[in-house]
């Protein structure tokens, strides 16, 4: 039986996007977009430094592997220029990392994702940076997200990742939302009704690992706007009931600033596994008190 015109166009077209999905997977996997941002970093060296410098760039895949965390972060892969001295007022990913944070967090002890958050395997921007979608576990904490969530202060998110060293100490240096909420868990009474670390009330949840919980945990039926775990704890602080009609929590009528900063302390509030030597010796704070608090009376509320 004799092919028609129209059979053979058809093969022809199924052999033409074959072709050129073949063509696009080839060129994704020899021209990663993490090359570009090498070649672009060199062409930053280049114009200012000279060529002799460019030969001391590594090139290729780049991680740094922090044994102590169990953690190997591919963010160096694109931020090549993040210990480069010189290059505090390149763009980003080129720029050179504010160096007073790294004289006491040092990029061979900490790496990247434990404090800035991010997908630590990933090495293409949107995968990396994990901000695209509410569904990512460890977003960037970073630009892109504070404006979703309407910080102001463009690097406040990352003090989410600081209190999981820092979650005992009462006051943090450069973590003033984590300092406030830590300020308010105490004034509110709140371990009257939440247990934390293992005291406190049980009339609400136990709040001592509530950052563990993941997007698919919360019910965004009734929240307005782009859902996130973020937003949804934001409007649970401002309004409980208005979020969660069953919930026994009462409304302290708490603003903006009050609504992110117990946001970030809640999302702070982590499993996670730091050795001993990376905790700070600081007095406790977050610990509900003994049993003098419990007999006191609640802080006013509306129910």
């Amino acid at each position: 039986m004799k092919a028609g015109k129209g059979d053979v166009a058809l093969v022809y077209a199924l052999g033409g996007i074959l072709f050129l999905i073949t063509a696009w997977i080839y060129w994704d996997y020899y021209r990663p977009e993490w090359k570009g941002y090498q070649s672009g970093f060199r062409a930053q060296i280049a114009s200012r430094f000279g060529e002799d410098r460019v030969r001391q760039i590594p090139t290729g895949l780049q991680q740094v592997w922090v044994e102590e965390l169990n953690r190997a972060d591919r963010c160096v892969t694109c931020h090549l220029g993040v210990e480069w001295e010189g290059m505090e007022n390149a763009p980003n990913p080129y720029r050179t990392h504010p160096p007073e944070i790294l004289k006491t967090h040092p990029v061979s002890r900490y790496g990247c994702t434990i404090c800035h958050g991010g997908e630590k395997y990933a090495t293409g921007v949107a995968s990396a940076h994990a901000t695209a979608s509410p569904h990512w576990e460890e977003p960037l904490l970073y630009g892109e997200l504070g404006k979703a969530y309407q910080i102001n202060e463009r690097p406040a998110l990352l003090q989410i990742n600081c209190n999981i060293c820092h979650r005992a100490d009462k006051q943090t240096d450069g973590a003033d939302y984590i300092n406030y909420a830590k300020q308010l868990v105490e004034e509110k009474r709140c371990a009257l009704c939440h247990k934390i670390n293992g005291q406190g009330g049980v009339i609400g949840p136990d709040l001592t690992y509530v950052g563990d919980q993941t997007p698919e945990h919360f019910d965004y039926s009734r929240l307005p706007g782009k859902p996130s775990v973020f937003a949804w704890h934001v409007a649970h602080f401002k309004n409980p009931k208005a979020l969660a009609p069953e919930s026994t929590m009462l409304n302290f009528s708490f603003g903006d600033r009050e609504a992110q900063a117990l946001t970030m302390l809640m999302m702070s509030w982590k499993r996670t596994k730091v050795p001993t030597a990376y905790i700070p010796r600081a007095k406790m704070a977050n610990l509900p008190p003994a049993e003098p608090q419990k007999e006191s009376p609640a802080p006013a509320g509306n129910k």
